[in-house]
């Protein structure tokens, strides 16, 4: 089934029986063009976090790229958060030093102000750093697939994964393969 929420791709629901393994067709799940060994991972986990579900799906050169660059800017956010985190309490540490009044929640304000503030700077730079083209794809590639949930097969019956595709064939091609059906959101 399609969805059609305003402002996103329409997305194909499948759903197929749990496996340890499965077919995967045979073009890149976010371009349908020819795949090299990398793959990329989607999963979830359970409302308690105490079971996951990962698949990997293959993907081509350009998109791995992609993947990689996207990874790499989250990290440098990340490392940048952490930075400023720092700065910003200790600068809140020697505002607090300097005031009668004792806050002890200032620091901590700063730091997060600080933190926010870092992964924005970071993320920012990171991303302005690479071409639209690999921004396209690594959008392209993050709304590809996402496993909208599972249930693990209990001891004497079945399990199911739901997976959501922006590409209608690949849907179809993966659901084929695998002895899936077409469900609603």
């Amino acid at each position: 089934m399609v969805n059609l929420k305003a402002g996103r791709q329409p997305k194909t629901r499948i759903q197929v029986e749990y496996f340890g393994s499965y077919n995967m067709p045979p073009g890149c799940v976010a371009c349908g063009n020819p795949v090299t060994p990398h793959q990329y991972e989607v999963g979830n986990s359970s409302w308690n976090n105490k079971q996951h579900v990962w698949l990997k799906f293959p993907i081509c050169d350009e998109c791995n790229q992609a993947n990689k660059a996207s990874i790499s800017a989250n990290r440098m956010g990340c490392l940048g958060g952490i930075l400023l985190a720092l700065v910003g309490g200790g600068f809140g540490s020697f505002v607090n030093s300097l005031l009668t009044n004792d806050l002890g929640w200032l620091p901590l304000l700063c730091a997060f102000l600080g933190f926010m503030a870092g992964m924005w700077l970071a993320r920012g730079m990171s991303k302005s750093s690479s071409t639209p083209e690999m921004r396209a794809a690594a959008a392209r590639l993050a709304g590809s697939v996402r496993m909208a949930g599972f249930k693990l097969p209990p001891l004497f019956g079945k399990g199911w994964i739901k997976l959501d595709f922006a590409n209608p064939d690949y849907a179809s091609q993966f659901m084929m393969m695998n002895g899936g059906k077409i469900v609603r959101f």
